[in-house]
């Protein structure tokens, strides 16, 4: 697992620059300096760990509206759940079939019935149509 912590030293310049004035300044001990890190790191993961609770949410109320009406398969779940929960999010019917390792009529067919349901929108943008989360879907996610 990859967890960045650059955002959270980021936040921080001044702690950053006294770990190092502290080291300098205590013989070289380079404690302050890795009590900085450990302390950032374990930021990092809270603030991980946050953002993981809140898809997890968002993902369970995307389920529970859809759930209710509409009968989709796990591979439109996930396409509607990557469209209602990014901004400016899209996907094309290549994009789709590539991603869940099925033929273009396949990802065509699922694309349809999400634009017939009213879900999904597509957008003719130079030489591909680019399929983005409707406001409907939005108000659903957001409600």
């Amino acid at each position: 697992m990859y967890l960045p912590i650059s955002l959270v030293i980021k936040r921080a310049p001044i702690q950053y620059s006294m770990a190092y004035i502290y080291s300098e300044q205590d013989s070289y001990d380079a404690t302050y300096f890795f009590d900085f890190h450990i302390r950032k790191i374990i930021q990092a993961l809270n603030d991980f760990n946050e953002y993981v609770s809140e898809k997890i949410l968002e993902n369970k109320q995307i389920d529970s509206i859809i759930s209710k009406d509409i009968n989709l398969v796990d591979r439109q779940r996930y396409l509607i759940h990557h469209l209602a929960s990014e901004t400016n999010a899209y996907s094309t019917i290549t994009s789709h079939a590539t991603l869940n390792n099925i033929s273009r009529q396949t990802a065509a067919k699922d694309i349809k019935q999400l634009v017939n349901i009213g879900l999904v929108k597509g957008t003719k943008e130079g030489k591909y149509i680019k399929y983005r989360a409707t406001q409907k879907l939005l108000d659903m996610h957001l409600a």
